[in-house]
């Protein structure tokens, strides 16, 4: 998936509509929001220094997984975004 892919997939997910510029892979506060896509389809969310990954709250299971630096934003950043999109990707088929 492109990057414009993943941006348009978390902007359905967020149900964003086309009035602001929509980048949470530059815009923190926007990465942060996706979080509630993931905790509203009851999913936990686990951030270290080095991986984000996401779990299904009701089986514990791991869903998601990003591995990197996550004390660089634009890791955390990129590791929400992934997420999102991945799970609006599978939730859409």
């Amino acid at each position: 998936m492109t990057d414009e892919e993943k941006t348009r997939l978390c902007a359905e997910a967020m149900e964003v509509q086309n009035k602001y510029p929509w980048n949470p892979l530059h815009d923190d506060a926007q990465a942060m929001a996706l979080d509630s896509v993931l905790l509203n389809e009851r999913r936990a969310i686990v951030l270290h220094d080095d991986y984000f990954y996401v779990t299904d709250t009701r089986t514990d299971a791991l869903l998601y997984e990003f591995r990197g630096d996550m004390t660089k934003p634009e890791n955390r950043r990129r590791a929400r975004v992934e997420c999102v999109a991945k799970m609006w990707k599978e939730r859409s088929k």
